[in-house]
């Protein structure tokens, strides 16, 4: 009689059932190496994206390149545009547009490989057009920001007297009506507070008391200047677990985690900006024709203000809606 060498039922079902525990086991482990690998890969983007604005500063007087703005050139708006100026900076110091693309962007390279920044009109196919440059998956913000100055006490909501001169600020550079300006805001204490714009040496331009001079400076190694982008929904970040690679001053990148009170970018108030959809924002910056030129305080002020009531009264009872129900990202 001929003795069986297969395997039983039993045996193969066990087999499986294993493999199935070490596929289960094993399959996390995978996924956080390859996050890791593609988080390596995007603060890389940042360093070469650092070095890119320090030598656009080096050959600026020391000031860091403008916002994406309208202008003759570029007559595309895309409205509140977290992104350096794509004419400034492309091609002469950065010469792959795809290091504005994050390897853990679930939409980048999709984004990317659908032409979002593509040049319809050029001879060549792919000739990216630096006017359509955006905040894909990397902030830009030109300023040094205390996170104190942006964040409301120790709610990690956002500070409504000073968002309202940061979308102005920001409104004024993507429209074309300003350059590279620094701007004030005054607190809740009456304080006013001047919002430096980046430049070589910042730190020394900071300094108020020269007796206490590390009061009002925030070294180069504690301001932000570009960063992955963060929101109120756990499916936009780039990273997860929650997190981001923030470019400092310096030149340094370091990942932070989210929430966190430092640097500003990780904070939930940071977080709830990046949800505004461009009603959002229109709601703090006006269109030039709806502005109410007798506010005695703004530039631009929503219609309806009355004189001597602060600019930013108008819009309380709407910002407190924006706390509540953050919209769909505008930045995807």
């Amino acid at each position: 009689m001929t003795k069986r060498t297969g395997f039983s039922l039993m045996e193969l079902l066990m087999v499986v059932a294993i493999l199935s525990i070490l596929v289960a086991v094993l399959l996390p482990a995978l996924a956080r190496a390859r996050e890791s690998s593609r988080r390596m890969s995007c603060a890389n983007n940042l360093k070469q994206l650092g070095l890119s604005l320090q030598m656009y500063s080096q050959e600026s007087d020391g000031m860091y390149p403008a916002l994406q703005s309208l202008s003759e050139t570029c007559s595309v708006s895309s409205g509140i545009n977290f992104m350096f100026n794509g004419l400034s900076m492309f091609p002469e110091y950065l010469s792959d547009a795809r290091l504005l693309v994050c390897p853990s962007d679930s939409n980048g390279s999709g984004e990317f490989n659908a032409g979002r920044w593509q040049d319809e009109d050029a001879n060549a196919p792919g000739s990216i057009d630096p006017c359509l440059l955006d905040d894909l998956s990397y902030a830009y913000v030109p300023w040094a920001i205390r996170t104190e100055w942006f964040v409301q006490g120790s709610s990690w909501t956002l500070d409504r007297r000073f968002l309202v001169e940061f979308t102005r600020a920001m409104d004024a550079m993507n429209l074309g009506l300003e350059g590279p300006h620094d701007w004030t805001f005054v607190d809740e204490k009456d304080d006013e507070h001047e919002v430096m714009y980046l430049r070589d040496g910042i730190s020394r331009f900071m300094i108020t008391d020269v007796n206490n001079a590390g009061a009002s400076v925030i070294p180069n190694t504690e301001i932000p200047v570009m960063f992955d982008m963060v929101s109120a929904f756990v499916t936009d970040f780039n990273h997860a677990p929650g997190g981001g690679n923030v470019l400092y001053l310096d030149g340094h990148v370091s990942f932070e985690t989210y929430p966190a009170l430092h640097p500003y970018p990780l904070t939930p108030a940071w977080a709830q900006l990046m949800n505004f959809d461009a009603a959002d924002w229109e709601a703090f910056v006006p269109e030039p024709e709806e502005a109410d030129e007798s506010a005695p305080d703004a530039r631009r002020a929503p219609t309806g203000v009355e004189a001597g009531v602060p600019w930013w009264a108008g819009i309380e009872s709407t910002y407190a809606g924006y706390e509540r129900n953050c919209g769909q990202p505008h930045f995807r």
